[in-house]
């Protein structure tokens, strides 16, 4: 009832184009999977039109933030996603880095006087989900992590990636590499998961213990 109310008010379901305008809308609608599925698509190009016709100057608050780094992926848009997090003038996180930040700001304007409230700002700091789940590619989608998918998001200038995700089963281990014109996932699950692999288009689903798939580029 409340996704029915939401897009009669505000979405025009012919074409994916929401009231307001801002990214944070787009990517917090998409997140949510309010908005119809045959307008899904449409709505995602319009966030990412968005982003690229504004020079990666995005819209979004900072609990919609994290959203729009993976919506952006889920939709097809990963090299925009990883150039958006390359970014290093203002406003991006990379602006941060390069003025000495260790943790993700409140603002991010570069203040350091009592305007800045906070210097961890763990909103902002939720991107990192998107290392986890889009970059290595876990999402735990079974209750009490006994089933999960693995399926990485590889823009194009990244050419390796390692990462532990830490469970109540134990640590799922995940190593991609591009190398030699091959693709090649190491995965390690522990005891008792089952995983739904979806490797560049390959899928299998497995269970615990070591794997590696291959694939030619």
């Amino acid at each position: 009832n409340i996704a029915d109310a939401f897009c009669r008010k505000w979405v025009d379901t012919e074409t994916g184009a929401i009231e307001c305008g801002s990214m944070g809308a787009y990517a917090f609608a998409l997140r949510l999977g309010i908005l119809p599925e045959k307008c899904r698509k449409a709505a995602a190009r319009h966030m990412r039109d968005d982003l690229v016709s504004r020079n990666y100057m995005f819209t979004t608050g900072n609990l919609t933030t994290k959203y729009l780094f993976e919506m952006l992926a889920e939709y097809g848009y990963i090299e925009e996603a990883w150039r958006l997090l390359h970014k290093t003038d203002y406003p991006s996180l990379g602006y941060e880095i390069n003025h000495g930040a260790t943790t993700v700001w409140e603002r991010f304007e570069l203040k350091k006087n009592p305007d800045m409230n906070s210097h961890d700002h763990p909103m902002y700091g939720a991107v990192d989900g998107f290392f986890h789940e889009y970059i290595a590619g876990v999402k735990v989608t079974g209750a009490g992590c006994r089933r999960i998918s693995v399926k990485p998001y590889m823009p194009e200038k990244l050419h390796y990636c390692s990462d532990v995700v830490t469970t109540l089963l134990g640590d799922i281990e995940v190593k991609w590499i591009v190398e030699f014109g091959k693709r090649i996932l190491y995965l390690n699950i522990p005891f008792g998961m089952t995983a739904d692999v979806d490797f560049c288009g390959v899928k299998k689903t497995v269970s615990s213990g070591s794997h590696v798939f291959t694939v030619d580029m």
